[in-house]
C-alpha cells in the first residue's frame, strides 16, 4: 500500500502563490496626485506583499496606501522619497476593492484605484 498521494498533491492545500506588488504616489500634490498603478489584481486569499513608494514631486507631502474594507491592509504615512512595505491577506471574496490615500483631501484629488480579487 502506498501513502505518497498526500505528499504529491500537497501543494494545492497551501492556497494561492504569494503575490508581490509595487505601488507608488506619483504626480504633484495638490495639482495632479495619483496612485500608480490605478488597477491591481490578486488571487483570493493570497498572501500579498506590497511595497509603496512616495514619488510625489511635492517634497513636503506624505502619502499612504489603504485597501478599503480589509483589516491591516494600510501602510504607514510615507514621507517624500521613502518606501514602506505592507503584508496582508487578500480578501476571500472575489470582487473589486477600492484603495486610496487616506491623508487629508488626497483621495478626492484623485489618489485612488481598484484592486480586483480573482
Amino acid at each position: 500500500s502506498s501513502s505518497s498521494a498526500a505528499t504529491t498533491s500537497g501543494m494545492k492545500d497551501a492556497g494561492p502563490e504569494p503575490v508581490t506588488l509595487t505601488a507608488s504616489a506619483e504626480g504633484l500634490y495638490p495639482a495632479n496626485p495619483t496612485l500608480s498603478p490605478a488597477t491591481l489584481s490578486v488571487p483570493a486569499n493570497a498572501a500579498v506583499t506590497l511595497t509603496f513608494t512616495n514619488n510625489d514631486a511635492n517634497r513636503v507631502v506624505s502619502h499612504n496606501w489603504v485597501l478599503e474594507g480589509v483589516e491591516g491592509a494600510a501602510t504607514a504615512n510615507v514621507a517624500s522619497g521613502q518606501s514602506a512595505q505592507l503584508n496582508f491577506t487578500a480578501p476571500a471574496s472575489p470582487g473589486e476593492y477600492d484603495f486610496f490615500c487616506s491623508i487629508g483631501d488626497h483621495r478626492d484629488r484623485g489618489m485612488e484605484g481598484v484592486l480586483t480579487v480573482e
